[in-house]
């Protein structure tokens, strides 16, 4: 496996939780696990009572696991939930886990590229009432041909999430 640079955190929110705030740092599995592992590594070192939470598909939480440790963390610090598909089932599982402790922030680690999508689902599934949400994306440095794929492929992914939302709650709105 070749070795990956931590990479410098982009923050989509200025909002700074307080000193002392319990912080659970989310991180989705993808193709690029690693270098997210080492961002929510990156993250977990500046922010004070924070948990790592790993949620992906059993082999994306075990190579996120195993990178975190190689980062020197504590494994008391991770909760590993290898039970979600997709991203749709990552914020899910991560509202279950919410509910099992008062997080004043949620931080979400996850690629550039399913940013606005994972945004997108985790505000409408945590519905507003899990205190602030911040979101990270990780920069994947892919070709324009991978990209254009990729587009394509969240493009549908979008509309099956929306469709699938709607489906479970159809009184559902913005507000």
């Amino acid at each position: 496996m070749e070795s990956v640079e931590p990479p410098k955190l982009n923050p989509s929110s200025t909002s700074t939780p307080s000193p002392g705030a319990r912080i659970l740092i989310v991180v989705l599995g993808g193709n690029d696990q690693v270098k997210r592992a080492h961002a929510a590594a990156n993250l977990h070192q500046h922010k004070d009572e924070s948990t790592i939470f790993l949620t992906g598909t059993p082999s994306e939480c075990q190579e996120m696991f195993h990178t975190l440790l190689a980062d020197h963390m504590i494994e008391s610090d991770i909760i590993v939930d290898p039970r979600a598909r997709n991203t749709r089932d990552n914020a899910h599982f991560t509202d279950l886990q919410i509910r099992k402790a008062p997080w004043e922030h949620v931080w979400v680690v996850t690629s550039d590229f399913q940013l606005p999508r994972a945004a997108f689902l985790f505000r409408r599934i945590l519905n507003k009432k899990r205190g602030p949400l911040h979101f990270v994306g990780v920069n994947t440095r892919q070709s324009m041909k991978t990209r254009m794929r990729q587009a394509w492929i969240e493009g549908v992914k979008w509309v099956f999430d929306a469709y699938q939302l709607f489906v479970q709650n159809p009184n559902w709105s913005d507000e």
